[in-house]
């Protein structure tokens, strides 16, 4: 029998009772935005900065909070946890916010990837930048603010790469417009998919039809549908953890002018996600289909241990160091991705009293990579760069991209399911007795249901129930 998770006992002796893991989650963010009010090197400033960490190792280390029945929630926190840790290193701990970043004062941002370059140095004394170190405490604090909650580096001296653009010209009507109608359609989309769910989980025994239920029950619990259904469906609920408050601010910050002058304009609020035509090889999807808010986060680890090798590693343009650099980077940012998704495992078997997991996320995170490597290798033996292959014809292009999106999309989605979903639902005590894709459609259900506010699933419910006829 596996020996269920119970805290040590000394965990009793610093922390306070009454608080869970929200709570220093809340105070060491806090704690976060209020360093920078104070001159670098000060014992104040030190003294913020360690109780600081200190709340940040407690959220990792104090009791989640009690009474949550659905496990999607509890795993999102535990994400989030990890989500910070990764901002806090990149934007605090690895150097003296104030001195490397930068906040625009013009629309032009210059789409350098990291911090601590002699680009970012320079931009603190340009007209086009503004000194944060010259802002009075209240402004800092809302500065070190919009730091933390900035994820692609819009209105930044830096700016991830990989970011899909809305149309051109798009007017303030019609991206407000737009912005409504995804709203709407994410909400809607998630009901749709709970719904679903619950109809193969029940094996849709509310159909009255029995020709009709028996046709969805089979065709339902095939592996060749469940494996695309859960991963579209697991994709529609990640893309609701940022649309969810990004679409409501952006409609807020661009309908009425509030908010940082960089957040006003529509250019300041390109899609989440990329279009599926780039997804032709394994790369592409995960650097431009796929959203980019953990990219920076992710990286930095990788790039800040490989600033610290010898010049000559860093700079060198022999094959071998830039290989080195090239993959030490991308396998980096890879296993950070997988250390912060594993957070959310952890805080979920920890909750329920459950055997300490990382639900596979690691292992999956690092396949990803190496996948990566694997296609990138390949590519070059072929003499295609993944971009477009060798030659003009616009037929091999066309032939790359068909057998691309073929390769890419089985990939994914089985990895997805076999090397990532599974093992969650396994790790976070989800069973059913017809098999571990029944037990994955679950979570999923869970996960749909678990996003706060769906007014429509509240509407068509009260709809269904007669209240528009009271």
């Amino acid at each position: 029998m596996v020996e269920s998770y119970s805290p040590p006992a000394w965990r009793d002796m610093v922390l306070f009772k009454s608080l869970d893991n929200t709570h220093y989650t809340a105070l060491a963010f806090i704690l976060a935005c209020l360093t920078p009010c104070f001159p670098p090197k000060s014992v104040l400033r030190r003294g913020v900065l360690a109780l600081q960490i200190y709340c940040t190792a407690l959220t990792f280390l104090a009791p989640p909070p009690r009474g949550i029945d659905n496990t999607a929630v509890t795993y999102t926190a535990g994400v989030l946890c990890g989500n910070l840790l990764a901002r806090y290193l990149d934007r605090l701990y690895f150097r003296i916010p104030e001195r490397e970043f930068v906040r625009l004062n013009n629309d032009e941002t210059p789409k350098t990837r990291e911090a601590p370059s002699r680009t970012t140095r320079a931009a603190i004394h340009s007209p086009k930048g503004e000194d944060a170190s010259k802002l009075p405490p209240a402004s800092k604090f809302l500065w070190m603010l919009e730091l933390l909650g900035v994820t692609r580096g819009i209105g930044w001296n830096w700016r991830v790469t990989g970011i899909p653009k809305n149309p051109a010209n798009l007017s303030r009507k019609r991206f407000l417009q737009t912005c409504a109608l995804k709203y709407v359609g994410m909400y809607l989309g998630l009901y749709l998919v709970a719904l679903s769910c619950d109809g193969i989980l029940s094996s849709f025994r509310d159909l009255q039809n029995p020709q009709l239920r028996a046709a969805l029950t089979y065709m339902t619990t095939r592996p060749l549908f469940l494996y695309p259904f859960i991963v579209l469906g697991w994709a529609l609920t990640i893309y609701s953890h940022f649309a969810i408050l990004m679409l409501p601010l952006a409609m807020v910050c661009v309908g009425f002018g509030v908010g940082p002058k960089a957040w006003q304009s529509a250019e300041a609020w390109p899609p989440n996600f990329g279009s599926f035509r780039d997804a032709y090889t394994i790369r592409r999807f995960w650097g431009y289909t796929w959203h980019q808010q953990m990219r920076r986060m992710a990286s930095a680890p990788a790039v800040y241990l490989l600033s610290l090798a010898p010049r000559g590693m860093q700079q060198s343009r022999a094959r071998l160091p830039r290989l080195f650099r090239r993959y030490f980077l991308l396998l980096g940012t890879f296993l950070v991705s997988g250390l912060i998704h594993a957070a959310g495992s952890y805080n979920l078997t920890r909750a329920n009293h459950l055997p300490i997991s990382d639900g596979g996320e690691i292992k999956y995170f690092l396949l990803q990579g190496a996948a990566i490597v694997v296609e990138d290798l390949l590519l070059w033996v072929v003499r295609a760069d993944g971009a477009r292959p060798s030659g003009d014809s616009p037929t091999s292009l066309t032939m790359m991209q068909v057998v691309g999106f073929a390769y890419t999309a089985t990939f994914y989605i089985f990895t997805r399911v076999r090397f990532k979903c599974v093992p969650l639902t396994v790790s976070h005590g989800v069973r059913d007795e017809r098999g571990e894709l029944f037990a994955a459609v679950e979570v999923v259900r869970r996960g749909a249901v678990a996003v706060p506010g769906n007014f429509v699933r509240s509407a068509l419910e009260y709809w269904s129930i007669g209240g528009l006829a009271q």
